[in-house]
C-alpha cells in the first residue's frame, strides 16, 4: 500500500471541531483485516526467548532445591543432636546412646561420634556428641556438634 492511496478528508462538525478522516482502498482494508495471527517467524522469536529464559533459571532453581533440602537434613540433625545430648546427661553409660530410626532412615549414612574429656584440676568433665551424613552432593558434612560440661563430685580422700 502506498501512501498515495489513501484519501484524506477534513469535515467540520456541529460543535464547529474539525474532524480528519482518512479512507484506505477496499483492498488495503481488507489486507489488514486478514492479517489477525502472528507469523511464524514472531513464534520462533517467542520461543527463542522462552527457551533462554528457561535455561538461565532452571539451574538455579534446582540449587535452590538442593539448598533447602541441606538445611532441612541439618536442622533434623541439631533436633537429634539435641534429644542425644539430654539422654546422655542422665544416662549411665553414654557410649550406649544411638541414632534413632528416623536419622537412620532419612539421612544417608549418619555417623555419630560421641567422646568425653576430663579436666582433672578443675573437677570437669566435658562430652561431644557430633553427627555426620553424607550430603546430596556426595560429601560428608561438616559435623553438628553440642558439647556440654558435668561438674564431677569431689571424692573424700582416705586420709579425712
Amino acid at each position: 500500500m502506498r501512501k498515495d492511496d489513501h484519501k484524506f478528508s477534513r469535515r467540520s462538525s456541529q460543535t464547529g471541531l474539525c474532524v480528519l478522516s482518512v479512507e484506505m482502498p477496499s483492498d488495503a482494508l481488507a489486507e489488514h483485516r486478514s492479517r489477525r495471527g502472528t507469523s511464524i517467524f514472531e513464534m520462533v522469536a517467542a520461543l527463542g526467548l522462552l527457551s533462554a529464559v528457561m535455561a538461565i533459571t532452571l539451574p538455579f532453581f534446582s540449587r535452590l532445591a538442593t539448598v533447602r533440602q541441606d538445611v532441612a537434613d541439618r536442622e533434623l540433625a541439631i533436633h537429634e543432636v539435641r534429644n542425644l545430648v539430654e539422654l546422655a546427661q542422665v544416662s549411665d553409660d553414654i557410649q550406649q546412646l544411638k541414632l534413632s530410626d528416623d536419622i537412620s532412615s532419612l539421612l544417608e549414612d549418619p555417623q555419630l561420634n560421641i567422646s568425653q574429656d576430663t579436666a582433672d584440676d578443675l573437677n570437669m568433665q566435658k562430652t561431644n556428641v557430633a553427627l555426620t551424613w553424607i550430603n546430596q552432593a556426595g560429601q560428608r558434612t561438616q559435623p553438628v556438634e553440642l558439647s556440654y560440661w558435668i561438674i564431677k563430685p569431689v571424692k573424700p580422700e582416705a586420709g579425712e
